[in-house]
Formats: structure tokens, sequence, C-alpha cells
């Protein structure tokens, strides 16, 4: 049964957007509902018509719950050197590219960051941001936007220079449009890590996207919206959240009969949701939660599938989709010592500027060598590490103490 909701004064509103204070973490929490009804209203317990057992309620901010690091820094960056790896196939051999095309590994590794982000995502709205969906956007769009505007002026910059030595060679363009570098390019090329599929029907899509791989990072941004907003007052209004699970799902399919492109994105719903419910069923040992996981797992084996055009290849990759889930349930529950939790947080930190500049990292070495070899592969992968670790080194001082924040406490 329900708990009695405490009132709230009318100026609650007025600190939705407000940072925890930093010595002070529940100072903005007092006039938050009962746990269980605050955690129902987040909308990240899909599940949460009842507590565990052996649990009255969950705790809902940083203070209450026990400090619990997460090792997965090591993992994203191997996904994210997994996708360098597939979009570099293109530097090496005829043999090193036969052997890596059937196999999309680059696809297989972004999809991972989807479940991962799922995982993540419904963690930090259960303990650090009950009830506060604005700090919560203000800190994604901080971890997103400054690396992403770091690594479109690095692009443009390398993109410039080798312009002026002759034509750039790319690997799915024929000859670079001859408005590049115009002002109108630049400013749709700002937003696309926000907006990218339906950008045509507005007359704002890129001629040339300098960093040609964001789309997978505007897809993030939009589930962190749908989460946050939409989600919230759905799960507010409705006794059975179950629902709104179904809805998310159905809702992501309609693209495969409209072909409506602003509806493309929501067809990765199955990787976010199975992420989601995952954490709970980790995290508080929920048996309805596991069975939501096995479901949306299903459901990513069938997406993926044909996202990989139904090839051989494609029944093993499925596979490895779907495997991703037991190794992240395994990582969340791995204990780490201090000095090693350092160094997969620094690993982590990596994975997401490895992602955004790789791509100009590999036009670079087209243009600049002749030779075709596993080598230059490595080299991309070398080159990409490199070149996001000054990147990071950086923009994330920079947005670090602001993040924190927001957030209400720094990660240890």
């Amino acid at each position: 049964m329900r708990r009695a909701q405490a009132a709230r004064p009318w100026f609650e509103h007025l600190n939705w957007l407000r940072p925890y204070h930093p010595d002070n973490p529940s100072v903005y929490t007092r006039w938050m509902p009962s746990p269980h009804l605050a955690l129902k209203d987040l909308g990240v317990s899909l599940f949460a018509s009842r507590s565990p057992p052996g649990r009255d309620a969950k705790p809902t901010n940083a203070a209450a719950q026990p400090a619990c690091y997460r090792a997965f820094g090591a993992f994203r960056l191997f996904l994210a050197l997994l996708v360098v790896l597939s979009h570099s196939r293109d530097l090496g051999s005829a043999g090193a590219i036969a052997a890596l095309k059937p196999w999309g590994l680059g696809n297989i590794a972004v999809l991972g960051f989807f479940m991962l982000s799922g995982f993540i995502i419904a963690e930090a709205l259960e303990r650090f941001y009950a009830g506060r969906t604005g700090p919560f956007l203000a800190n994604r769009f901080l971890r997103l936007f400054p690396p992403y505007l770091a690594a479109l002026a690095l692009s443009v910059a390398i993109h410039l220079a080798l312009a002026g030595h002759g034509p750039v060679l790319t690997f799915d363009y024929d000859a670079l449009p001859a408005n590049l570098f115009g002002p109108g390019n630049l400013l749709s090329n700002l937003i696309l890590v926000f907006v990218w599929y339906g950008l045509d029907t507005l007359h704002l899509a890129p001629v040339y996207p300098f960093v040609r791989y964001v789309w997978a990072v505007s897809v993030e941004w939009l589930f962190y919206v749908l989460i946050a907003v939409v989600f919230v007052p759905a799960l507010e209004s409705m006794r059975r959240p179950v629902i709104v699970f179904a809805a998310a799902l159905a809702v992501g399919y309609l693209y495969r009969y409209t072909r409506v492109s602003w509806f493309y994105p929501l067809t990765f719903a199955p990787y976010f949701v199975a992420g989601v419910c995952l954490y709970h069923a980790v995290q508080w040992r929920d048996r309805a939660a596991l069975i939501g996981a096995g479901v949306a797992l299903a459901l990513c084996y069938h997406h993926y599938y044909g996202y990989a055009d139904r090839t051989r290849e494609a029944l093993i990759g499925g596979v490895l989709v779907v495997a991703i889930a037991p190794a992240l349930a395994g990582l969340a529950r791995l204990h780490l010592s201090a000095g090693w939790r350092k160094v997969d947080r620094f690993l982590g930190d990596l994975s997401y500027p490895v992602y955004l500049n790789h791509y100009v990292v590999t036009i670079a070495l087209l243009n600049l060598t002749t030779g075709r070899s596993v080598s230059m592969i490595a080299l991309s992968l070398t080159l990409s590490t490199l070149a996001s670790l000054a990147l990071a080194l950086l923009v994330e001082p920079l947005t670090r103490q602001v993040r924190n924040r927001f957030r209400g406490t720094a990660i240890s």
C-alpha cells in the first residue's frame, strides 16, 4: 500500500534545477515523497510494484546508499576500441578487411554501449537525481557536449589542413562537398550531438559530419530525455508501470512500419530497457526486473539480426550482443581496490573521447600514408587513444567540478 505523500510547499518547483549543496547532499530532498513513491516517480524502476524481499524501501539519494563502484571503465574502453578497429579496417590489408568486415564489431560495441547506458542511467537517477530532472540533464549535457565540441574543433582543423594540400580522401565520399566549411554545415554539426535523425525534414542536415559516428551519441541523449522527462510523469500517473515498459518497446518498433525518421532512434529501446532492468535485477535482486531483462534481451537479438542484414555472422553477433548483459552483471559486482578503481576510472574516461575522435584519425592516416597493412590498423588504434587522452586531459578538468555539484557528490 502506498504511503501518504508529505505536503510540498508551493516554492518547491523553484529548486528543480539547483544542484545539491556540496556539503549536504540531502538538502533538497526533504520535500520528497516516501522513497518507494519517489522511485516510482523517477521512472527508473519499471517493476516497482513491490519492494524486494527484506526491504521496505529503496534509498533515493547518494547519502542514503552505500558507496558502490561499478568496474565498467576498462570494459567501456574495450568497446570503444572495438569501434575503432571496425572503422579502421580499410586501412589494413585485403585479408584484414575480409576478416573484419562481415562481423560488424563496431555495431556490437555501440549496442553494448546502449545497454551499459541503461544500467548507468538507472543507477544515477536512483542514487543521485531523485526528483531532480534538471540537474540530471544538465550533468548529461556537460558530459556529452564539451568533449564533442573539442572533437569537432579538432576534426575541422585537420580537414582544413588536409584540404590545403589537395582533395581530401574519405572512406564513403567520392568527393567532399564544396561548402564543407560553410557556416550552414558547421552550425548543423554543432547540433548533431543532440539531434541526428530527422534534421533533413527541417533542412538542417549537414552536408558532411566532421565527427562521423556521433549518431549514437544523439540516440543516447534522446533516451536520457525520455527517461527523465517522459517516463517520470507517465509512471507517476499510472498504477502499473509495466504498461509504460511495453509501450516503450512498441513505440520503438513503429519505425519498421512508418519509416518516419524521427522514430528511428526508438528502435534501439530494447538495449536501454535491458540495461535498466539489469540494474534492478543486480542491485535489488528483483525477479520481475530479471524477467524484463530477459524479454528485452530477446528483442535485442531480434533487432540486431535485422540490423546486421540477417547474415550468418549476424546470428553469432546477436549472441555476442546478448552476452554483454551477463558481462555487465559480473563487472557490476566486481570489487576493486582503491588503486585499481583509479585505473579503471581513467580507462573508462577515455572511452567517449576515443569514440568521438577516431574518425578524423583514420581520415588523416588515409590521406598521409600509402601502405595498407595490419600495422596501420594498430597505428590507428594507438593514435586515436593518444589524441583522445590529450583532449580528455584538456576538457575533463573544466567540467568535473560543475558536474559533481549537479550530481551532489564526487564519484569515488
